[in-house]
C-alpha cells in the first residue's frame, strides 16, 4: 500500500492506494482508499466500484506475449520491425507537456501538476520514440512492496496526423510501449501489470477498453473509499468530485 498527503483547496487529506483492506478508523478521519481489494460496503464511507484489468507477471515473456490477440502480437512485431525505442523518461515537465497537448487535442482534464507531483516517489514515465521523437508516453505509479505497477497517463501525437500511415505508426508505438512497460516491469520482479482501469460509458471509452482487452489481461473490479467527513467538507466547500486519477 502507497499513502499519499493531497490537499483539494484548504482540505488536507490522506490517499492510499492498493490497500488490502480499509481499517474501521478511516471513517473517522479525512481519507481516500483507491483500488481497494474488498468492495463491500463500509460504514461511515462512500464506495464507488472500480474496473480494471490486470496481466499475471509472474508468466514468462512467451505466455504473457502469446495471451495478446493476432493484432496486438504483430503490432508489436511490426512496431520492433521499425526500429521504435523505448526508454524511461526522467524530465517531468518533458511529460506534463507532452500529455497536456493530447489532452486539450482530445478535450480532456490535463494532469493536475499539484497533485501528480504527490505521486513522484513513486513515479515511473516511459516513452516510444522514433529519430528522437516522442510518440507515445505512459506513466506509472509503482507499489513495490505490493508488486503493483498501475498505468496512470497515456499520451500519443496521434492527433497530430492526419495521414493514414503515420497514425498507424504511432498506434504501434502506442502498443509497442505497453509491451515493453510489461517486460520491464516483469524484470523488476512486480507480480501485477494493471491498466488503469476500463471504462464502459461512452464509444470512445469502450474502444480505449477494447484496446486493453488486446492484450489478454483479466478483468478485476475493485473499491475506492472517501469518508463521508471528507465528502462532506468537500461539499461544504463545493470542491466535492469523487475524482479518479
Amino acid at each position: 500500500m502507497i499513502v499519499y498527503k493531497r490537499k483539494i483547496g484548504p482540505i488536507r487529506h490522506e490517499v492510499a492506494f492498493f490497500p488490502t483492506s480499509v481499517p474501521a478508523t478511516a471513517a473517522l478521519r479525512f481519507s481516500e482508499w483507491r483500488q481497494c481489494a474488498s468492495t463491500c460496503q463500509k460504514p461511515g464511507l462512500i464506495r464507488t466500484l472500480y474496473k480494471t484489468m490486470h496481466i499475471n507477471l509472474s508468466k514468462s515473456k512467451e505466455e504473457i506475449f502469446n495471451a495478446f490477440n493476432a493484432t496486438c502480437r504483430n503490432e508489436c512485431r511490426r512496431a520492433e520491425r521499425e526500429g521504435i525505442l523505448v526508454k524511461e523518461v526522467r524530465d517531468i515537465t518533458l511529460f506534463v507537456d507532452f500529455f497536456n497537448a493530447f489532452a486539450e487535442s482530445k478535450g480532456r482534464s490535463k494532469i493536475d501538476v499539484a497533485a501528480f507531483k504527490m505521486f513522484l516517489d513513486n513515479l515511473v514515465i516511459f516513452g516510444a520514440y522514433s529519430d528522437d521523437i516522442p510518440l507515445a508516453m505512459h506513466s506509472y505509479i509503482c507499489d513495490s512492496g505490493a508488486g503493483i505497477a498501475r498505468l496512470l497517463h497515456s499520451a500519443s501525437i496521434l492527433r497530430n496526423f492526419a495521414d493514414n500511415k503515420a497514425r498507424n505508426t504511432i498506434a504501434r508505438a502506442n502498443r509497442y510501449l505497453h509491451y515493453q512497460d510489461i517486460l520491464y516491469f516483469k524484470s523488476k520482479n512486480y507480480s501485477t501489470y494493471d491498466f488503469g482501469g476500463l471504462g464502459d460509458g461512452d464509444e470512445e471509452l469502450r474502444k480505449i477498453s477494447d484496446f486493453k482487452n488486446g492484450f489478454g489481461g483479466v478483468p478485476v473490479e475493485q473499491a475506492h473509499y472517501m469518508s463521508i467527513l471528507l465528502a462532506a467538507a468537500l461539499y461544504l466547500k463545493g470542491l466535492f468530485n469523487f475524482k479518479r486519477f
